[in-house]
């Protein structure tokens, strides 16, 4: 049985979704350092000139995971990290739109504060319409 334990340092490339409503969610590109533990074992057959590994015995454990470092990237740019350039403001042109009405179309923040937000979808919809919900939620 041949057996290895160590701890390990990654820096690895994710990407962060954040979730503000059951429709609305951004994402953007993230680095993170992770620290970790990985233990392994093995048999090997050393009766074979190649000392082959026997491969039902292998056994591979990582955990004791620890985010050392996180360093947000992009937060301007979607997650491929390029310019959002399709989300401009349906209202005013104003580009990052970070917003949505009901039919999806982009709102920036400032004009978002021309429409309420549905507390359901967290989409907006026309300001002053009767009820607190969107057309799509309030069915």
């Amino acid at each position: 049985m041949v057996e290895f334990f160590g701890r390990f340092a990654i820096s690895v490339s994710v990407i962060v979704s954040e979730s503000y409503s059951k429709h609305y969610s951004e994402k953007h590109s993230a680095s993170i350092l992770l620290y970790g533990t990985i233990e392994m074992s093995f048999e090997v057959d050393f009766e074979t000139d190649t000392g082959d590994i026997n491969d039902d015995s292998i056994e591979v454990r990582v955990g004791a995971f620890e985010v050392a470092e996180y360093e947000a990237l992009n937060k301007d740019r979607d997650y491929f990290g390029f310019d959002d350039d399709d989300t401009n403001c349906v209202d005013c042109g104003r580009t990052n739109a970070e917003h949505q009405k009901e039919n999806h179309d982009p709102v920036c923040s400032k004009c978002a504060t021309k429409y309420s937000l549905c507390p359901e979808c967290g989409y907006l919809f026309e300001l002053g319409s009767i009820g607190a919900f969107c057309n799509g939620c309030d069915k």
